[in-house]
């Protein structure tokens, strides 16, 4: 089967052959993930890195035969993410494999490892300075131009240090980037703040240091409620929909 693969050095040779290992094998130790998508830390010329492997139906392989793949695009968004001054683990490589008529059969991104915990670990204490400092991360890649549009709890990371805390992205295949120097559009902006929390306490003070954060009026704070109502009536109304 046709493969495209695109690599960084100085792990080129190395990452390619993992990845496709990975592909051909499925087998490879030290799963972390095996949902939809398959994910693996694996060592690689000194370091760990993270190979995710992801998975398409019949319908959606024949989609990706007209657009690029999610290991490709995780690829492309998490270069532009650092070319923006954004935090996300170094992109390595990608490898796509394909049928004969272009189908997508199977791709993999990867990435290194860095050892960080999920949002949703310091979300859950309530810490007032936390919480600003998360406004702070997300009101700056809005400015930049950068919608992730799986922001929830896990896909945002966060070390803390002596200085304060440090975030990053992961899970990068379902963004929008806008050109150089074009922030996200107010109301999509709104929208992308509904997947982290529920609507409580702590949401409300982040939504009051985002608009601080972004000198806007404490007055669009009712806007960015009712996104987030809005978006958590769809949620309820489908789980109520799987109940019956």
């Amino acid at each position: 089967m046709p493969t495209t693969a695109k690599f960084i050095n100085p792990y080129s040779g190395d990452a390619a052959s993992l990845a496709l290992q990975v592909l051909d094998e499925g087998n490879a130790s030290k799963v972390i993930h095996a949902g939809r998508n398959r994910l693996w830390i694996l060592p690689l010329g000194g370091i760990d890195v993270v190979v995710k492997a992801f998975r398409a139906s019949w319908m959606r392989s024949w989609v990706y035969a007209f657009r690029p793949s999610k290991a490709r695009r995780s690829f492309q968004n998490a270069a532009t993410l650092l070319k923006r001054g954004i935090a996300t683990p170094a992109p390595i490589g990608y490898v796509e494999t394909r049928d004969a008529l272009h189908r997508l059969v199977a791709c993999v991104y990867v990435c290194e490892f860095v050892d960080s915990q999920p949002l949703e670990d310091y979300w859950k204490s309530g810490d007032k300075d936390f919480i600003a400092a998360f406004a702070r991360f997300v009101a700056y890649l809005h400015e930049r131009g950068v919608r992730h549009d799986d922001l929830n709890a896990t896909n945002v990371r966060v070390i803390a240090t002596p200085a304060g805390y440090e975030f990053s992205l992961i899970d990068l295949n379902r963004m929008r980037i806008y050109d150089e120097g074009q922030p996200v559009p107010i109301d999509y902006c709104f929208k992308n703040l509904t997947r982290f929390s529920c609507l409580d306490d702590s949401f409300r003070l982040f939504v009051s240091e985002y608009l601080r954060a972004r000198n806007l009026s404490e007055s669009m704070a009712d806007r960015a409620i009712a996104a987030k109502r809005s978006h958590d009536r769809r949620v309820d109304f489908k789980k109520s929909l799987k109940k019956r």
